[in-house]
């Protein structure tokens, strides 16, 4: 969650948030895919400048070899991945999500062999059936909130999570 109050608690979310979604592509050697960032709830004030900001960063990602000290993502694990990524990206259009960049696979400037695509910021209301999904591939969906209540809320509404965080001036939340 993200409220946002400051512009430092604004880059320390967008930090974390690309280091998760960057990682969703792929590890190299095959390491499980045990920990990623799927949903940003953010306070609905901020919504409009996370998602601008998110989407300048994830343009800028380098894609391709993920053993090369300047790749940040990788490629999908397989064929079914890419499947189940294009998939989720229907889902969420048909159930009002706006995809703000990503999706593509790539053939180009990447190497042979592998299933690259473009990270995937999604804006989507927090009703959508798609969220209850896991989907091991690189999209963050942005839900925006109203208030704490409601972020929690948000937060809760899902089958799976096993970890999550709070960035806030705001010492009561």
């Amino acid at each position: 969650f993200t409220g946002l109050e400051d512009g430092r608690i604004l880059w320390v979310a967008l930090d974390g948030s690309f280091r998760e979604l960057a990682n969703t592509g792929g590890r190299p050697l095959g390491m499980e895919l045990d920990k990623i960032m799927r949903r940003l709830i953010v306070a609905e004030p901020a919504a409009d400048e996370m998602q601008d900001r998110l989407v300048r960063i994830a343009d800028k990602i380098r894609i391709g070899d993920p053993r090369q000290p300047s790749v940040l993502m990788g490629p999908l694990i397989d064929e079914a991945a890419w499947v189940q990524m294009r998939s989720a990206l229907d889902a969420a259009r048909s159930q009002g999500g706006r995809v703000l960049t990503g999706g593509e696979r790539m053939t180009q400037g990447v190497p042979s062999g592998g299933i690259y695509v473009r990270p995937t910021i999604v804006a989507i209301g927090r009703g959508a059936p798609i969220l209850q999904q896991e989907t091991f591939a690189p999209i963050l969906y942005v839900i925006p909130y109203r208030d704490l209540e409601e972020a929690i809320a948000i937060h809760n509404d899902v089958p799976q999570g096993l970890s999550s965080c709070i960035f806030t001036l705001n010492m009561r939340e």
